[in-house]
């Protein structure tokens, strides 16, 4: 069947639509920029070892598991956050990369490198910024690389930064909780237990106190300071782990707690340290008053 002049109108559009959308999508005659190759061929998710050096000292990051632990100069859990942004440098992008032979390594800042990094045996050192367009120069297996990142706050930070922030262990399930000036709460058969002066106003109260303890996190970890600390914490554990002694230090800027033969410190805030040492009706009382 022949068709007529609207049916030969519609068509004619059809066709001018559909060229006009690969014109768009093609963009013919427009440059296409070759994407700028991964620094490494390392799979940040399989790398075992991470062994950074700078003007802080020596810090090893082992994977144990799913988790980081940091192995010298101290055994504590790491901060996966922060081991993740030392891990994200074997990823970023290197926009040029020049072979070092014949080339003044003070130029880039390589000739004494701020941090040194190495992952899995392949050494990255981390020389100073392009002055034009910010990018940070690296050294890797004798070529000079300059790629698109600058934050250097992970490679240069001392070993402390990258300890966990947590508290109790992660995972761990709190059997019992000792707290100077307001007693001690223990699991029982049938839910907590209370003994001392200061009970709570519910049972609601002391799994909620548990509950804090369990997430507390410190704003800072920082290696351990002679203190004025005479009261202590104490936290034992449903399963076979040691109980954690925590001396407290209390000061107008914070709480600071202790862990006994670790070597660390952890910074809470105040309104942090008090819903950890006293009951959360307490606290509420306070914020009204």
């Amino acid at each position: 069947m022949a068709m007529n002049s609207r049916t030969w109108l519609n068509l004619a559009l059809v066709l001018l639509v559909t060229a006009l959308a690969a014109v768009v999508y093609f963009q013919p005659g427009k440059k296409i920029e070759p994407v700028a190759p991964r620094l490494t061929t390392l799979d940040a998710q399989q790398v075992k070892q991470l062994r950074l050096s700078n003007e802080q000292g020596e810090v090893v990051l082992q994977r144990v598991g799913e988790q980081w632990q940091l192995q010298q100069p101290l055994t504590l859990a790491a901060n996966k956050f922060r081991v993740d942004r030392l891990l994200h440098w074997l990823t970023v992008s290197s926009v040029q990369s020049y072979a070092v032979a014949g080339f003044d390594l003070t130029k880039f800042g390589l000739d004494q490198p701020q941090a040194i990094l190495v992952a899995d045996g392949l050494k990255l050192q981390f020389g100073s910024l392009d002055p034009l367009n910010h990018r940070r120069y690296l050294l890797l297996n004798d070529q000079i690389h300059l790629v698109a990142e600058s934050d250097l706050t992970a490679p240069t930070s001392p070993w402390n930064y990258f300890v966990a922030p947590t508290i109790v262990p992660t995972g761990a399930r709190i059997k019992g909780i000792a707290i100077p000036g307001l007693g001690e709460i223990t699991q029982g058969e049938k839910g907590w237990d209370y003994r001392g002066t200061t009970p709570p106003a519910s049972a609601d109260a002391m799994q909620s106190l548990v509950d804090s303890w369990s997430s507390a996190q410190a704003l800072s970890v920082e290696p351990v300071l002679l203190r004025d600390a005479h009261e202590q914490v104490v936290i034992t554990f449903a399963d076979e782990r040691p109980p954690l002694t925590l001396m407290l230090s209390r000061g107008d800027d914070g709480l600071v707690l202790i862990p006994v033969g670790v070597g660390i410190e952890y910074h809470l805030s105040s309104e942090h340290g008090a819903m950890l040492l006293q009951w959360p009706e307490s606290i509420s009382n306070l914020i009204v008053n």
